[in-house]
Protein backbone atom coordinates (compact mmCIF):
# COMPACT_ATOMS: atom_id res chain seq x y z
CA UNK A 1 0.00 0.00 0.00
CA UNK A 2 2.93 2.05 0.97
CA UNK A 3 4.46 2.28 -2.64
CA UNK A 4 1.11 2.55 -4.32
CA UNK A 5 0.51 6.00 -2.37
CA UNK A 6 4.02 6.97 -3.04
CA UNK A 7 3.78 6.54 -6.73
CA UNK A 8 0.87 8.60 -6.52
CA UNK A 9 1.76 11.54 -4.41
CA UNK A 10 4.55 11.53 -6.61
CA UNK A 11 2.26 11.81 -9.88
CA UNK A 12 0.68 14.77 -8.66
CA UNK A 13 -3.00 13.18 -7.60
CA UNK A 14 -5.39 14.87 -5.90
CA UNK A 15 -5.60 13.13 -1.85
CA UNK A 16 -9.11 12.26 -3.42
CA UNK A 17 -7.92 10.59 -6.95
CA UNK A 18 -4.57 9.13 -4.88
CA UNK A 19 -6.67 7.42 -2.26
CA UNK A 20 -10.28 6.41 -4.33
CA UNK A 21 -9.14 3.20 -5.17
CA UNK A 22 -9.35 2.07 -1.26
CA UNK A 23 -12.74 3.13 -0.55
CA UNK A 24 -14.02 0.79 -3.70
CA UNK A 25 -12.93 -2.16 -2.01
CA UNK A 26 -15.89 -1.32 0.26
CA UNK A 27 -18.09 -1.62 -3.15
CA UNK A 28 -16.45 -4.27 -4.24
CA UNK A 29 -16.91 -6.79 -1.46
CA UNK A 30 -20.41 -5.74 -1.10
CA UNK A 31 -21.46 -6.50 -4.97
CA UNK A 32 -19.01 -9.76 -4.64
CA UNK A 33 -20.18 -11.00 -1.25
CA UNK A 34 -23.99 -9.52 -1.67
CA UNK A 35 -25.26 -12.90 -1.63
CA UNK A 36 -23.41 -14.72 1.16
CA UNK A 37 -23.47 -11.75 3.44
CA UNK A 38 -27.40 -11.78 2.82
CA UNK A 39 -27.31 -16.03 3.25
CA UNK A 40 -25.46 -15.85 6.41
CA UNK A 41 -26.32 -12.73 7.99
CA UNK A 42 -23.16 -11.08 8.10
CA UNK A 43 -24.04 -7.57 8.28
CA UNK A 44 -22.09 -7.13 11.85
CA UNK A 45 -19.11 -8.59 10.17
CA UNK A 46 -19.08 -6.65 6.60
CA UNK A 47 -19.68 -3.10 9.01
CA UNK A 48 -16.64 -4.30 11.14
CA UNK A 49 -14.34 -5.15 7.59
CA UNK A 50 -15.41 -1.68 5.88
CA UNK A 51 -14.37 0.13 9.56
CA UNK A 52 -10.80 -1.40 8.97
CA UNK A 53 -11.08 -0.16 5.26
CA UNK A 54 -11.78 3.51 6.89
CA UNK A 55 -8.71 2.81 9.03
CA UNK A 56 -6.86 1.61 6.14
CA UNK A 57 -7.82 5.09 3.98
CA UNK A 58 -6.68 7.31 6.62
CA UNK A 59 -3.34 5.38 7.08
CA UNK A 60 -2.98 5.60 3.32
CA UNK A 61 -4.01 9.22 3.49
CA UNK A 62 -0.94 10.13 6.23
CA UNK A 63 1.73 8.24 3.79
CA UNK A 64 0.50 10.70 0.97
CA UNK A 65 0.78 13.91 2.74
CA UNK A 66 4.02 12.55 4.19
CA UNK A 67 5.17 11.80 0.52
CA UNK A 68 3.59 15.27 -0.67
CA UNK A 69 5.79 17.45 2.38
CA UNK A 70 9.02 15.23 1.41
CA UNK A 71 8.33 16.31 -2.34
CA UNK A 72 7.69 20.23 -1.68
CA UNK A 73 10.87 20.03 0.60
CA UNK A 74 12.78 18.55 -2.15
CA UNK A 75 11.44 21.20 -4.51
CA UNK A 76 12.27 23.95 -1.61
CA UNK A 77 15.85 22.71 -1.12
CA UNK A 78 16.61 22.52 -5.15
CA UNK A 79 15.51 25.78 -5.44
CA UNK A 80 17.78 27.28 -2.44
CA UNK A 81 20.25 25.59 -3.84
CA UNK A 82 19.99 26.73 -7.50
CA UNK A 83 19.68 30.25 -6.42
CA UNK A 84 22.88 30.16 -3.95
CA UNK A 85 24.81 28.72 -7.16
CA UNK A 86 23.52 31.88 -9.75
CA UNK A 87 24.29 34.80 -6.73
CA UNK A 88 27.85 32.45 -6.72
CA UNK A 89 28.35 32.96 -10.01
CA UNK A 90 27.77 36.68 -10.13
CA UNK A 91 29.80 36.94 -7.46
CA UNK A 92 27.02 38.32 -5.09
CA UNK A 93 27.49 36.19 -2.09
CA UNK A 94 30.00 38.22 -0.57
CA UNK A 95 27.57 41.14 -1.02
CA UNK A 96 25.25 39.90 0.68
CA UNK A 97 24.82 39.34 4.18
CA UNK A 98 23.66 36.06 5.15
CA UNK A 99 20.34 37.26 6.96
CA UNK A 100 19.35 38.86 4.07
CA UNK A 101 20.14 36.06 1.75
CA UNK A 102 17.57 34.31 3.68
CA UNK A 103 15.26 36.73 3.24
CA UNK A 104 15.82 37.31 -0.28
CA UNK A 105 15.53 33.15 -0.68
CA UNK A 106 12.38 33.07 0.72
CA UNK A 107 11.26 36.34 -1.39
CA UNK A 108 12.59 34.26 -4.59
CA UNK A 109 10.72 30.74 -3.58
CA UNK A 110 7.37 32.61 -2.77
CA UNK A 111 7.84 34.08 -6.41
CA UNK A 112 8.06 31.32 -7.51
CA UNK A 113 5.02 29.58 -5.84
CA UNK A 114 3.19 32.47 -6.93
CA UNK A 115 4.22 31.46 -10.65
CA UNK A 116 3.46 28.44 -10.25
CA UNK A 117 0.30 28.52 -9.44
CA UNK A 118 -0.26 31.24 -11.43
CA UNK A 119 0.31 28.84 -14.31
CA UNK A 120 -2.56 26.35 -12.74
CA UNK A 121 -5.06 28.70 -13.12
Amino acid sequence: MDDIIRVRAIQDFTPAQALNFVFFLKRVIREELEKEIKQNKLYDELLEFESEIDELALYTFNIYVKCREQLYQLKTDELKRMTFSLLKKANLMSEIPAEEFEHSDRDLIKTAEDDLSGSNE
